[in-house]
């Protein structure tokens, strides 16, 4: 059954993880990853999973959001389970906001997964 992960993978670090961020990562049929995330962390696909690099600097979008966006339809429609990796927090650095609303607009099945956040955390 396709659905889609938005998982935060922490500032890179691998033991940070979350057990369940882990499970999400092996199971996906397709990893959408941006460039916060440690390559080490992608070791825990399947093999034959299919590894999407969408990173975005400043003034230099990799992949457009409407792209990514894009691809949540595409691998939907094909009954893939997506895992999106977003370095740190989603909701806090990224566009994971933008992306839970485009899949409620279209009516995939997603879970957040959140992450040990750093910037949340650092207070401790």
């Amino acid at each position: 059954m396709a659905k889609v992960y938005l998982v935060g993978a922490d500032p890179g670090d691998e033991d940070l993880l979350t057990i369940k961020a882990i499970k999400c990562i092996q199971k996906a049929d397709v990893i959408l990853y941006d460039r916060f995330v440690n390559k080490e962390i992608l070791q825990h696909a399947k093999q034959d999973c299919d590894l999407i690099y969408c990173g975005k600097l400043a003034n230099y979008h990799t992949m457009k959001q409407e792209t990514i966006n894009h691809f949540f339809i595409k691998y939907d429609k094909r009954g893939k389970i997506v895992t999106r990796l977003e370095g740190g927090d989603p909701y806090i650095f990224c566009r994971g906001g933008d992306e839970a609303e485009a899949l409620a607009i279209h009516q995939i099945p997603f879970e957040i997964v959140s992450d040990i956040t750093l910037g949340v955390a650092a207070s401790a």
